[in-house]
């Protein structure tokens, strides 16, 4: 079903009709245009807005404001993937954000090999159904000799418990202290172990049999079964005793894989074999490895490994759901990156591509996709391999974009303008991509090539440099680079190339530090550096554009003079100016059960900040 806006007036935009159909729309224009006000102030603002309403509605107080539009109609739930996306939050990892680290943690409850925290003896908690489909799983790989354990390391001469078995089983099936038992008697002063051969398993054995031999070694009283081969041993119990030892444990919980250490709080002492983890969750290995360890493979060594892997029928939803989130990280081009690189030392461009593999691997159906410039910051290679993965999201997909390459890719195409600001805000075109090369408006012009960006005449050849020698750091590889004084550089590569390691993990520390990091040595490195980088440029709420730039301080001085108040009356940040409602923030926020707050505009300053007071007082800009 088509979306249809009528009289969208929301900023700039001059109550313009437009029509959103299925598939992929691209909405272009210069900046300021008017693209994000018709997409995410108005598409996004009401379909986010009649979300909450059903949440809000009865119980009172203020909700959300409309968008300035005069209707909407065929609009349903909707994702918005921005390019604001950076998490600053130094505990998520890739795992954790793309939703991948609760499936391991899962994983690993069930399906890891725990062992004795005392003596390191592999162990496992099944019930019967679980033992015999993990018994059935080994068979079908290589025969296996099935032990009944009936006593570990028990001093005693045992002669009663030996003269019963012998009665019942023969003689061939009693091992003692690991060795076939010949009929002697026993040491009573020394310790010792008995074991009853069950028998043995193969391919060509059906369920059925490997069953009764459990219920065999369930019904002498053991609490485990030992399973033998020519490659290892591992020991399956059904009660919680350590079968070599007899150490207790206690049940194992998928958030003992996201605690730390309650003994040395996350920074590793014996209790936990010097890991931080919990020690419950220290103990457990899945094909040799703890979870951290495997948390250090890439997106793409993590999916061939579980690719290979063999595990019981139970855990095929599991497998499903943690490959479908691999599979929608390579989707997007995330391949190279490690399952626990911190959050915020992703890229922004790194970041919305996690942002777009949650939505690719997500289950939710007839939902509108909005995107803010998906491909910001994002290599040609990595666009063309991402790029088809867009057609995968379920219902109407709405992209903002300046890159003409993704614009072909897509079915239709909406051209703001013709101008920024008062300028633009005007529906100049619709129709297909193709159609959209051919127009005469200042998009069509540039991405058919009809117009160019001029290119800067060339300057004279540099002179002086920075030099960088043995660059090491991360993935560079001991390599030499020349940075001209007095002239543009650009670093490029594909994404995890090493790019951003060079400049800000290398260069930058080196200047700002005056001394090598992250290589051997840097000539010439007593210049300043200054880091332009992509974070937001402030983290305070309250901050805005003048306070940041100082301005502020200067519009405060001059309406204190003018009106007779005191400076701190004009900044929201004090209680003198502040709002008495809002203190200053402009907004009141409301919590939402299983959901995150939502912020509205203040009811008492109407989102200025300021108090009644201030808002009264003015200045005559026109008497000078």
């Amino acid at each position: 079903m088509d979306i249809h806006v009528k009289g969208a007036s929301e900023h700039n935009l001059k109550d313009i009709d437009v029509r959103f159909r299925d598939g992929l729309t691209v909405v272009t224009g210069v900046s300021g245009s008017g693209k994000t006000s018709l997409v995410f102030d108005t598409l996004y603002h009401e379909a986010n807005r009649r979300f909450l309403d059903v949440f809000l509605y009865g119980r009172g107080g203020q909700r959300l404001a409309p968008a300035n539009v005069e209707k909407i109609t065929g609009l349903g739930p909707a994702i918005a993937v921005g390019q604001n996306l950076l998490n600053r939050n130094p505990g998520s990892t890739l795992a954790t954000a793309s939703g991948l680290h609760p499936f391991l943690r899962l994983l690993f409850t069930n399906y890891g090999v725990r062992h004795c925290l005392k003596c390191n003896e592999p162990l496992s908690v099944l019930t019967e159904d679980e033992l015999v489909e993990q018994l059935t799983a080994l068979s079908r790989e290589e025969p296996h000799k099935l032990f009944a354990p009936l006593l570990q390391d028990v001093q005693g001469s045992h002669k009663t418990l030996l003269a019963t078995l012998s009665n019942e089983f023969e003689k061939e099936q009693l091992f003692v202290d690991g060795k076939e038992w010949q009929g002697n008697a026993l040491s009573p002063t020394e310790p010792h172990s008995i074991d009853l051969y069950l028998g043995e398993i193969n391919a060509k054995n059906s369920t059925k049999k490997i069953r009764k031999l459990t219920q065999q070694a369930t019904a002498l009283g053991a609490g485990a079964i030992r399973s033998t081969s020519r490659k290892s041993s591992l020991t399956l119990t059904t009660t919680q005793n350590c079968t070599v030892c007899g150490t207790g444990f206690r049940e194992l919980r998928p958030t003992h894989f996201n605690q730390p250490c309650p003994y040395c709080k996350g920074m590793g002492c014996d209790r936990c074999d010097r890991t931080g983890m919990h020690p419950q969750a220290a103990t457990v290995r899945w094909e040799g490895m703890r979870i951290p360890e495997l948390l250090t493979l890439s997106v793409d060594g993590a999916h061939k490994l579980f690719k290979r892997v063999k595990l019981p029928s139970t855990a095929n939803r599991l497998i499903y759901e943690i490959q479908r989130r691999l599979d929608a990280l390579e989707r997007v081009g995330l391949g190279y990156v490690s399952l626990d690189r911190s959050s915020p030392t992703l890229s922004r461009g790194e970041s919305q591509r996690v942002r777009l593999a949650i939505s690719l691997s997500s289950r939710l159906e007839d939902i509108m996709h909005v995107l803010d410039e998906p491909t910001i910051g994002q290599h040609p290679a990595d666009i063309a391999r991402f790029l088809p993965a867009f057609r995968e999201l379920s219902g109407p997909v709405i992209f903002v974009e300046h890159e003409r390459v993704a614009a072909a890719s897509a079915d239709y195409a909406i051209d703001l303008g013709p101008g920024a600001g008062k300028n633009g805000g005007e529906v100049i075109f619709e129709g297909s991509p193709k159609q959209l090369w051919l127009a005469d408006t200042v998009t069509g012009q540039y991405f058919s090539l009809r117009n160019r960006v001029v290119t800067p005449e060339s300057r004279p050849q540099p002179e002086s440099f920075i030099t960088v020698k043995k660059a090491h750091q991360h993935n560079l590889k001991n390599i030499d680079v020349k940075i001209p004084l007095g002239r543009l550089t650009v670093i490029s590569g594909v994404s995890g190339s090493g790019k951003s390691t060079l400049m800000e993990h290398v260069l930058v520390p080196s200047l700002a530090q005056k001394k090598p990091i992250g290589c051997e040595e840097i000539e010439k490195g007593t210049i300043k550096p200054v880091l332009v980088d992509q974070s937001p440029i402030g983290r305070n709420p309250r901050s805005n554009p003048a306070t940041y730039t100082k301005l502020a301080d200067i519009i405060r001085d001059l309406f204190a003079e003018a009106t007779g108040l005191s400076k701190s009356h004009f900044s929201f940040n004090r209680p003198e100016g502040a709002c008495p409602l809002c203190k200053g923030i402009g907004a009141s926020e409301v919590k939402m059960q299983y959901l995150p707050s939502i912020w509205l505009p203040c009811e008492e300053c109407k989102g200025q900040r300021f108090s009644r007071e201030v808002l009264s007082a003015l200045v005559d800009f026109n008497g000078e």
